[in-house]
């Protein structure tokens, strides 16, 4: 069998309107800093708000303690791996969680290919070995260290789960020594968008029912396509009668590769059950695998498959390690619709403006949640500030990371103070009553080719590596662009000096739509 592939993730904060004052392409908007560069000992504040922490569990047993030798390492196995090239982007994973020394390769088939379409969200689905424990445990703490630095933690998405699955528990006392997640995390530190974020879960022992429930959340918290869904298992385990040599567990291991990617739920199911088809992830595993049956996948694909034995050159006892790569169902790239009616419309408008004119005074602002379900759906919002027609600051979020209504009191209070384009000239308290608001409320991202673009209908994102630029859609119609200066004007928005950079097979367009309104 051959390599791996693997995943994506990210959020990143992006001013994506013009200044009338200044030329479109010129000054790039500074890139933030990734959540999970490696930061050493930890010295170097993280770009996002940390309370709690989870700690590491297992470092200096399943990988390396040290910061420098787990980098080493880790770029090592990437530096080595040779994955195939497949379209598309990864939907999810099946990777092995041994000591990154046995299985440490295999993974890296499929993080590598992560780079060429970074994911913005991962979520984790390990396998408790150390607790017994019935449901799924969540890690719910700001962010998740490892030697690297730290990971953030997606937590208005582990809200979301828990809402759905009341067999989630949050009690970091069921988690103490477990590894199988934990053990992903360095690998996507190094390969995953700067600023992804992580929902990392631990399933424990359950019943039949419970990875068909799970997928269940999974679908409806986590919509859009920018999630990786990784299932973390090892494959049989050779001190575990009645397979025990590489000889014997080989084709065991291939026959329930088979089944994976086949889509046999029931047969695997009942493979598990009896231990004719060992795996330590089995839930993981058929969670996943609903998950993608529920969105219209039909067939994975086994990428690689050793043994302990291949590695250590001992075949008397071994244990399996196998990566599947699940694709992006072809369908599943249109972006999912939203609507908002009028009442909300307003109700978002008027909590802008109070949040906005708060940030000016410097007040705390009084707590104000929705009146309807719809607007606690997570989305990404712009929010744009004018003065008397004179732009006076707009900052958004590209992806839904939080409610709506959240997002949009965060962003309205974030545009009126901290645009740094405005700095040297801010919104006075005495100028509020000047203040015109407008909110573009974003759908979720999807790739497209150049010739997709539509100039009046979408928004476009573009990524050349550590570069990032983003234009809301009303951008190229205010000012009078066609596509092709669109799409020009972006890359110097990106800092990229080429104005035909998004003709590069390196540059990655996403287009969204947005639904635009103000007062």
């Amino acid at each position: 069998m051959k390599p791996i592939i693997t995943a994506f993730l990210a959020v990143v904060l992006l001013f994506g309107c013009v200044r009338p004052s200044q030329n479109p392409g010129g000054a790039p908007v500074p890139a933030a800093a990734p959540s999970s560069a490696p930061t050493g000992n930890g010295s170097v504040p993280p770009p996002f708000p940390v309370g709690t922490v989870q700690e590491p569990q297992v470092a200096g047993q399943f990988y390396p303690a040290d910061p420098g030798q787990l980098e080493s390492e880790v770029r090592g196995f990437l530096a080595q791996a040779r994955p195939p090239e497949l379209p598309g982007r990864a939907f999810g994973l099946i990777v092995p969680h041994a000591g990154i020394r046995y299985s440490g390769a295999v993974a890296a088939q499929a993080y590598k290919l992560m780079q060429i379409h970074p994911p913005h969200r991962v979520v984790i689905i390990g396998a408790a070995h150390r607790n017994g424990y019935p449901g799924v445990f969540a890690v719910d703490s700001d962010a998740y260290r490892t030697p690297l630095g730290l990971v953030k933690i997606d937590r208005a998405g582990v809200a979301t789960l828990k809402a759905a699955l009341p067999q989630i528990t949050t009690d970091p006392s069921v988690y103490r020594g477990e590894h199988s997640a934990e053990v992903q995390l360095p690998f996507l530190q190094l390969t995953a968008d700067r600023d992804f974020k992580a929902v990392v879960l631990m399933m424990g022992q359950n019943g039949p029912e419970l990875p068909a429930a799970l997928a269940a959340a999974l679908d409806a918290a986590f919509p859009e396509d920018d999630t990786l869904f990784i299932a973390s298992t090892d494959m049989s385990h050779g001190n575990y009668p009645p397979f025990k040599t590489t000889e014997q567990i080989r084709p065991v291991d291939e026959g329930t590769l088979r089944l994976i990617e086949g889509l046999k739920i029931d047969e695997l199911r009942a493979g598990i059950a009896s231990g004719k088809n060992p795996l330590c992830g089995g839930e993981a595993v058929l969670t996943l695998m609903e998950l993608y049956r529920r969105r219209g996948g039909s067939a994975a694909r086994p990428l690689d498959y050793v043994t302990s034995g291949d590695i250590t050159g001992d075949h008397s006892q071994v244990v399996g390690y196998g990566a599947v790569v699940f694709m992006q169902p072809e369908h599943s790239a249109a972006p999912r619709p939203f609507a908002l009616s009028e009442e909300e419309k307003k109700e978002l408008l008027k909590m802008a403006r109070t949040y906005a004119e708060a940030a000016v005074r410097r007040e705390k602002p009084p707590e104000m949640e929705p009146s309807t379900d719809n607007l606690r759906r997570p989305a990404a919002a712009f929010v744009t500030l004018k003065r008397k027609g004179e732009l006076a600051g707009c900052i958004g979020s590209i992806l839904p990371e939080e409610p709506l209504y959240r997002s949009v009191q965060q962003r309205a209070a974030d545009a009126a103070i901290r645009d740094g384009r405005f700095f040297d000239n801010p919104i006075r308290p005495d100028q509020l009553a000047d203040l015109e608001v407008e909110i573009s409320v974003l759908t979720p991202l999807a790739l497209a080719n150049p010739e997709e673009i539509q100039v009046g209908r979408d928004g476009v994102l573009l990524t050349q590596g550590s570069y990032r630029g983003v234009f809301l859609p009303q951008v190229p119609v205010e000012q009078g662009w066609n596509r092709e200066e669109y799409l020009s004007h972006l890359c110097g928005k990106a800092g990229i000096p080429d104005p035909g950079c998004w003709r590069s097979p390196l540059t990655k367009l996403e287009r969204f739509e947005a639904i635009v309104f103000s007062e």
